[in-house]
């Protein structure tokens, strides 16, 4: 008896079920690879011919072959086709029939050229805010392709002020806010990969009636190391006041007079802005103007975080037995307020019949693997400031 397997044509008929594998991805691949289409059967197949949207691509009896395609050949021994050197024109219907003994089996194909030149563009980078409208267009070589947008590392959807157009190609921002700041990412994938354009930052100038406060250079969010600044946008001349943390006082002034508090702590007399030198996780939280001439008030949240390196994925057994073995792969990865999830190839990964997370994501435990379980497999892990992704762990299945 023959298993079906995930992703194997199988049909039925005198001499028993006739299974169509196609080797080295199942039923997608890339353009220039080799494809085999191998045959699961329980009788030996002594002649045939393989055949491609009506079109012969190769005839046997016994160990004479007659090729009608110099790029198809066919094992005699086991009726296996093999397609070298594949094009996009190559998806379709591959048909094996006229065999001895008389059975019939086929399997489709999907040939795609690989996501590359992921550009990402924007209308207006320095919009003001509550008044511009930003559109951010995307573009990439491929075929079959994927579009979707992210803010920092999270999935941009459609909401009151977002709309994602043309299969998601466009981003459009109306009324932008401090907040949309960026950076933005376009990822494009299809059945054989992804790729991620270069960021794009939206520099917003703030308009308030009364004052606001804009951190640089990310609105609230920000790395390790940096220097932040917080830059007050006010109608009025602020002649004095006084910056606090966590009811610290870190700086003081009155007109070009400055009084620091914390050594990293300065603070333009004419503008009221205060920069913090090299920010650390512990600088995370509030931060207020208070006690100033005229008399307001502002306050700013700062996040200050690790950034992702060091993403590495583990597998438990790269040489698993089909249908016998069970495979974990682990992520490990530097950083604070780390995110993780998985990638085989470039469709997320979630909770399955036989796939399951845990540990928030950092583990992933394949249980009786099958040939269609050979990845590669990516553990992409992001915070609010960027992403990383680990090497490829691909699976070799016996």
């Amino acid at each position: 008896m023959i298993r079906k397997r995930a992703g194997t044509t199988c049909q039925n008929g005198l001499y028993g079920a006739v299974c169509v594998e196609v080797i080295p991805s199942a039923n997608t691949t890339r353009v220039g690879e080799n494809v085999t289409f191998r045959l699961l059967s329980l009788v030996d197949i002594k002649s045939g011919v393989w055949d491609f949207q009506n079109k012969l691509l190769v005839f046997w009896i016994g160990d004479q072959t007659e090729p009608q395609d110099k790029r198809a050949t066919v094992n005699t021994s086991t009726g296996a086709l093999t397609l070298s050197s594949v094009t996009v024109a190559d998806s379709g219907v591959y048909r094996l029939m006229d065999t001895t003994p008389p059975i019939q089996a086929n399997a489709t194909l999907t040939v795609l050229e690989p996501v590359s030149n992921v550009v990402a563009k924007v209308s207006v980078s320095d919009p003001v805010e509550f008044n511009d409208t930003v559109t951010l267009t995307c573009s990439a070589s491929g075929s079959s392709l994927s579009f979707k947008w992210l803010n920092v590392s999270s999935d941009i959807t459609d909401s009151e002020h977002v709309a994602l157009k043309d299969d998601n190609r466009t981003l459009i921002i109306s009324n932008v806010s401090r907040f949309d700041h960026g950076p933005f990412y376009c990822v494009v994938s299809n059945g054989i990969g992804h790729g991620t354009s270069p960021a794009q930052n939206l520099n917003i100038s703030c308009l308030y009636g009364a004052v606001c406060v804009e951190v640089i250079p990310s609105a609230n969010t920000t790395r390790v190391g940096e220097n932040v600044t917080f830059r007050l946008l006010s109608l009025v001349d602020i002649k004095s006041g006084v910056w606090d943390f966590q009811n610290k006082s870190l700086v003081f002034w009155i007109g070009d007079k400055t009084v620091p508090q914390d050594k990293r702590a300065t603070v333009n007399t004419s503008t009221g802005a205060l920069t913090l030198s090299s920010v650390t996780v512990a600088d995370s939280g509030v931060y207020r103007l208070m006690d100033t001439t005229p008399p307001i008030q502002a306050n700013a949240t700062l996040t200050v975080l690790e950034p992702v390196s060091n993403v590495v994925a583990k597998v438990s057994v790269s040489d698993p037995v089909e249908f016998n073995d069970t495979v974990t792969l682990t992520c490990s990865a530097s950083g604070s307020s780390l995110s993780f999830k998985w990638l085989n190839v470039s469709s997320d990964i979630t909770d399955s019949e036989h796939v399951a997370l845990k540990d928030d994501n950092r583990t992933l435990i394949i249980s009786n693997v099958s040939r269609f379980d050979h990845g590669p497999f990516y553990c992409v892990v992001s915070n609010g400031i960027g992403h990383g992704t680990s090497p490829a762990q691909n699976l070799n299945i016996s």
